[in-house]
């Protein structure tokens, strides 16, 4: 299976450096413009079905990439819940020590106040692709989701920060990288098209 992966387009809170979450902000006119160009370019590959995040900077990125293309929501996409801490700036969150470990020493239980956890978005994720994998493991498909789950997806491309488990189809945190059981023997590589939409190509 191959799956097309994308982050939303820049966003208003993004430009004020405010952590979104389940929280939303409408794409600005640069990240209208660039999911526009991505769509230029999907024009060229072949797409079976185009999947979503419900939220609504996602939802908007998609359906400027594929104008004509029925777009699946689905709420496994959706960014990591960030609790208390939505809509804060930044620059006032790396004061807190909570919010240093996000970040810097996360672990699987770890969550910001309400927030979710690292497990929780990771089991979500997962299932999300093991379910598209066991429909059609032939199929090709895009994907429209946030910068957590981005991130759970970009770094198992560092393969020797990983210690992949088998034997016991589980994660395991390395340190930097989770590695989600569907991606044991996956190669993952990736290619940036955009300055900010960057997609990701799990064969």
């Amino acid at each position: 299976m191959k799956i097309y992966i994308t982050r939303h387009s820049l966003t208003a809170w993004n430009e004020e450096k405010r952590l979104q979450g389940w929280k939303d902000s409408p794409l600005t006119k640069q990240g209208k413009e660039d999911a526009l160009k991505l769509g230029e370019y999907m024009k060229t590959i072949h797409i079976d079905q185009v999947y979503s995040s419900p939220l609504l900077r996602a939802k908007s990125t998609a359906r400027l990439i594929f104008k004509n293309e029925n777009i699946i929501e689905d709420s496994r996409l959706k960014e990591m819940n960030f609790g208390d801490y939505e809509g804060e700036y930044i620059q006032d969150l790396k004061k807190k020590h909570d919010y240093f470990c996000l970040w810097h020493q996360p672990q699987l239980s770890f969550s910001l106040p309400n927030g979710e956890t690292y497990e929780e978005v990771v089991f979500r994720l997962n299932d999300f692709i093991l379910e598209k994998y066991n429909e059609d493991p032939q199929q090709t498909i895009f994907i429209t989701i946030h910068g957590m789950l981005f991130t759970i997806l970009h770094f198992p491309c560092a393969t020797t920060l990983l210690t992949i488990k088998k034997e016991t189809n589980s994660w395991k945190w390395t340190g930097i990288a989770f590695l989600l059981p569907t991606l044991c023997g996956i190669i993952l590589c990736m290619c940036t098209t955009l300055a900010y939409n960057v997609i990701l190509l799990i064969n």
